[in-house]
């Protein structure tokens, strides 16, 4: 059985340095692995990740430069009838990946280019339809020993991302929004009315999947098992209000920042109806539901209006209030009587008048310096997602009349936190999983956060062990046709 995460034994990574010193491109390393070790699925994306963080014996000085401009690069046309291709490796070589408007420029061949010039040259880019948009120049020595002595050489890596200068059209994955055929508002049991409220926070749960190129099956992102024990949570206590802290959907395929791998190709729908039944799940115990926009659902509408400007905002015209491609529309939330708050950053809500709910624009890579930070110019207490970490911090100030005690807080995540699973920049993160219930009371209230951990599909709550539950997963399953 081939897995999806690779185990970096010594003999793996020497194995990589020694084809990439050989001039071998990130694509052709990726292959000669495969065939070395069938059990695992190497990538040219998991082959660069190694690279560009320092887990290969290659030193490299890096001199990331930007603002290249026409007139210094050499004008040898012939790039411009690239289109968006599975066979691009194929037809063009394996040092150009191209997917619509971008470009990646990664040359390796028996003299490598030492300048942007050369490379352009090599790759015969047409610099009437292309621009760089930013380059990197990478040179290391290695030692060759001969007959009479070790003669050290310099070795060079020259790789560029480049622009269409005008954007052609690109065919983005169908994505057909949410039909709740036979949905009816569930009927909430109530409890009885108390001057003490309760609040659950879910974060980030990434709903996303990856696609194994040989069978076509999905590997979710999101943690089911997890997810299952946070339901449970509302099942027992009905809480006043759900709260969605925002990255529910991770959208790989929309990224404007990454080159997209063709393993995400096509996963959007099955990440839009899954997400879709578990809000439905939830909406039954709750008697207000926010769903919280975050940097992961801002992917899509930034993805429109950058590559398709033509469809941004448009409105169906018997529903001039909802526009079509959105995350709203999409997962039929006003159906299921969910409020979305968007768009990312300025999305919040407030639990009382002392407690505000974001999803948060800071990340630290230090234990506990999110929340640190967050405080350092807090006026108000916060919950926030986007780290993927527990992480709680307080601070008492003191003004005139009285003492004040600000609390940031964030409680981690629903996703899988196993090594290689969420893309990410790192192959294993500080990650934990968690949830959290607030109790509070109305306005210039009081309030007091109850943080939950997850372990591998269990939680202790309300004084007993929660697990994850099979029948819901085997409903899941059945309803989604997975």
């Amino acid at each position: 059985m081939r897995t999806q995460s690779v185990f970096w034994s010594q003999e793996k990574l020497d194995k990589v340095t020694e084809s990439l010193l050989k001039g071998l491109s990130y694509n052709q390393v990726a292959k000669e692995m495969s065939k070395d070790y069938p059990n695992d699925v190497f990538t040219s994306e998991k082959i660069r990740h190694l690279k560009r963080h320092g887990k290969l014996d290659i030193p490299a000085s890096r001199n990331l430069q930007t603002g290249y401009t026409k007139k210094d690069i050499t004008d040898t046309p012939s790039l411009g009838d690239f289109e968006m291709e599975d066979n691009i490796g194929d037809k063009y070589g394996d040092n150009i990946e191209v997917i619509g408007n971008y470009a990646i420029l990664d040359y390796r061949g028996k003299e490598n280019p030492k300048t942007l010039n050369e490379l352009l040259s090599s790759c015969n880019v047409d610099t009437e339809i292309w621009k760089v948009d930013r380059y990197v120049v990478n040179k290391w020595e290695t030692a060759m020993k001969t007959q009479d002595a070790i003669v050290h050489r310099p070795l060079f890596q020259v790789k560029a991302w480049l622009v269409r200068i005008k954007p052609i059209e690109v065919d983005f994955p169908h994505v057909v929004p949410i039909a709740p055929v036979g949905f009816k508002k569930p009927k909430i049991i109530r409890k009885p009315h108390k001057a003490l409220k309760k609040a659950l926070i879910i974060p980030d749960a990434q709903f996303g999947f990856r696609r194994d190129i040989n069978t076509g099956v999905l590997d979710p992102f999101h943690d089911r098992n997890a997810i299952d024990c946070v339901l449970q949570v509302a099942e027992k206590e009905k809480p006043d209000i759900i709260i969605y802290l925002g990255d529910m959907l991770d959208l790989p395929e929309w990224s404007d920042k990454f080159l997209v791998s063709p393993e995400f190709f096509f996963t959007t729908q099955p990440a839009i109806n899954e997400l879709y039944w578990w809000t439905s799940e939830f909406r039954k115990h709750c008697d207000k539901f926010v769903y919280i926009e975050g940097n992961h659902e801002l992917r899509m509408s930034k993805a429109i209006s950058k590559n398709i400007i033509a469809a941004y905002n448009l409105k169906p015209a018997n529903e001039p209030r909802k526009v079509q491609m959105t995350i709203p529309t999409l997962l039929a939330l006003d159906d299921l009587g969910v409020e979305y708050l968007g768009p990312y950053p300025s999305g919040e809500f407030w639990i009382n008048d002392n407690l505000r709910v974001s999803h948060g624009t800071i990340a630290k890579k230090g234990n506990a310096d999110t929340v640190k930070a967050i405080l350092s110019q807090a006026r108000n207490s916060e919950i926030v997602g986007h780290i993927h970490r527990h992480e709680m911090a307080q601070k008492t100030v003191h003004p005139r009349k009285g003492l004040r005690t600000y609390v940031a807080y964030s409680p981690g995540t629903v996703a899988r936190i196993e090594p290689n699973i969420v893309p990410a920049f790192s192959a294993r993160n500080d990650w934990q999983q968690g949830f959290a219930v607030v109790s509070y009371q109305d306005g210039d209230g009081l309030f007091q956060i109850a943080p939950y951990s997850i372990h591998e599909g269990v939680t202790l709550y309300a004084g007993e062990e929660i697990k994850a539950r099979k029948p819901i997963l085997k409903k899941l399953k059945k309803s989604l046709n997975l």
